[in-house]
């Protein structure tokens, strides 16, 4: 067999990211394997109409001064810019708190983009067999690859990380099995719509409507990452159940008569995708920002596996950050 990889990371969001910078940094070989056609996750910018509109996270906040260390090099670097410090719910009320909200230019997906300058990152490659052996880890791939590695992280939602290590065989100690089967999380339908006409949103171009149908409307135009106006859409939670399974023509519609009691009558939608994410954010998180176990192997021997993401000390930007380098330092530990 090759000469395998120190650790080879499934998920290239900010987490399998940062998890695979702290682990090059210190030496060790990194391969990360994602299905998507960027790095990011759900720091994802679509393009549409000439146009961009953030699809997953719509802007990030700090609160722990590691982070903040990051936040002020990114700043100073001209990569994020402050877009708000709070937003109205379309009422008279001033909703700001002085709590800084982030955003990125070009949209969110540039800044994973950028962090992941250097790594070793295979995309459009998706993960469908783990298998492991005395020599090590086995991970298959959908384009008939086969990669060998000392160590696994698995970092996409932990739903999914479960399902690929179910079918490929893999059982993990009982109790870390138990807490990761808690951590669950709530979908979210997304609406992009490039429009003409009468629209104007609260400034900065943003309205946050906690437990309306539509909690979250953003003009990307206004935001600055977009020539043309097309505005972001995020279902609340209630609404994406119902809405998750329903054909995209039957979800604008509703999305069409939900904006008319906000904006009126006198806008045309020129062109409108529908974005589905199952796992948008973790409805229940881990106490700790990572988990590294040994799985459970039929020949007895260890087998050094960790799980990362968001769900993980914090549902947020910065949780999946913070998790990305805990775990990379955990693995440092063990490798």
């Amino acid at each position: 067999m090759v000469n395998p990889i120190d650790v080879v990371i499934v998920g290239a969001g900010l987490s399998g990211i940062m998890a695979g910078k702290t682990l090059a940094a210190n030496g060790k070989s990194v391969v990360l394997l994602d299905k998507g056609r960027s790095v990011g996750g759900r720091c994802a910018t679509r393009r549409l109409s000439g146009g961009a509109a953030d699809t997953g996270a719509q802007f990030f906040t700090c609160r722990e001064p590691e982070f903040q260390a990051y936040v002020d090099a990114w700043l100073e670097q001209g990569i994020i810019f402050e877009w708000s410090r709070g937003w109205s719910d379309g009422s008279i009320v001033d909703t700001r708190d002085g709590h800084s909200r982030y955003a990125v230019r070009k949209g969110m997906n540039a800044l994973p983009k950028f962090l992941a300058e250097g790594l070793d990152i295979r995309d459009s490659t998706e993960v469908t067999r783990i298998n492991h052996s005395s020599q090590g880890w086995t991970i298959e791939d959908s384009n008939a690859n086969k990669f060998y590695a000392h160590a696994l992280l698995m970092t996409p939602p932990v739903p999914q990380s479960l399902k690929l290590l179910e079918d490929s065989v893999i059982a993990i100690p009982d109790d870390v099995q138990a807490a990761l089967e808690t951590l669950t999380f709530n979908p979210c339908v997304v609406g992009l719509i490039h429009v003409s006409g009468d629209i104007s949103l609260p400034e900065p171009g943003v309205m946050q409507r906690p437990h309306a149908n539509i909690y979250w409307i953003a003009d990307n135009q206004a935001k600055g990452i977009s020539a043309t106006k097309i505005l972001t859409l995020q279902a609340g939670v209630a609404y994406s159940h119902q809405l998750f399974d329903l054909p995209d023509e039957e979800i604008l519609k509703k999305f069409r008569v939900d904006l008319e009691p906000l904006m009126g009558t006198e806008w045309t939608i020129i062109e409108a995708q529908i974005k589905r994410w199952r796992y948008s954010q973790p409805a229940h998180t881990h106490v700790e920002r990572c988990l590294i176990t040994d799985a459970v192997l039929q020949s007895g021997e260890a087998a050094i596996l960790g799980f990362a993401g968001d769900a993980f000390g914090g549902p947020r930007v910065e949780g999946a950050f913070l998790s990305g380098i805990a775990a990379g330092n955990e693995l440092l530990k063990r490798l």
